[in-house]
């Protein structure tokens, strides 16, 4: 029977591969020279972090192959819900956004949240 220690083996690969992602981002975003930079950083943290994020990936193969192919294909396999459902909108009908919008509504205020459904609306 699956346990907490499986999922954290999940989500554990998954968030070092956003991880190297994110690193990755900053690296190039950081050799544009348009893009106002809002801290100063040595180039060689965010290169040694990134190295280490795809090692620990890479490590995660080795000691448990099945588990992290479950986590990288559970990351892949979002890919095609975010093109349904948020790329230029998706491809959901109207009525089923509205829906999702006034839950979504529902949540911010129920946790006392900030929506920005509304602003959303009131473009379209």
């Amino acid at each position: 029977a699956p346990d907490m220690n499986v999922l954290l083996m999940y989500f554990s690969g998954a968030s070092w591969v956003f991880y190297a992602l994110i690193f990755a981002g900053v690296l190039i975003y950081r050799r544009d020279s348009s893009v106002a930079s809002s801290f100063k950083l040595w180039r060689l943290i965010p290169i040694v972090t990134c190295a280490i994020s795809i090692l620990i990936v890479i490590l995660g193969f080795f000691q448990n192959w099945v588990e992290a192919l479950i986590s990288i294909s559970l990351i892949i396999g979002s890919i095609p819900s975010y093109f349904v459902f948020v790329y230029k909108d998706g491809i959901i009908p109207p009525c089923a956004k509205r829906v999702f919008d006034n839950i979504t509504i529902w949540i911010c205020n129920t946790f006392s949240l900030r929506a920005d459904v509304e602003s959303q609306r009131t473009k379209n």
